[in-house]
């Protein structure tokens, strides 16, 4: 098993919208990840969230040639998150959380 976490400000996401950065977020997410996030009252916490994840999961796997729209953080019906990439559950565990300034996030896989 191997572990990775990262930390980042809130305001990196704060002001962004699906219309007029669409390049930038597709890039980053997925639409299952927009979707959801911007369904939020605060979008830019749960994106930044997620971005944490990701990156997360790079840095535990080593994996810097994957890119991030291909690593998926979903919460179903359990609401913990699970770690999809390109569409294959990861086994591992991830956890995220989030404040107005911050959101981090640990991956164990």
């Amino acid at each position: 098993m191997n572990i990775g976490c990262d930390i980042e400000q809130v305001s990196r996401f704060k002001g962004k919208s699906r219309e007029q950065d669409e390049k930038f977020l597709n890039r980053l997410f997925t639409q299952n990840e927009l979707d959801y996030c911007f369904s939020k009252t605060k979008p830019e916490e749960s994106l930044c969230a997620r971005f944490c994840a990701k990156e997360a999961y790079i840095k535990a796997k080593g994996a810097q040639d994957t890119p991030f729209n291909e690593i998926e953080i979903i919460a179903k019906d359990s609401k913990k998150p699970a770690l999809y990439v390109r569409g294959v559950k990861i086994e591992g565990d991830v956890s995220i959380s989030h404040t107005e300034e911050y959101a981090m996030a640990v991956v164990l896989c």
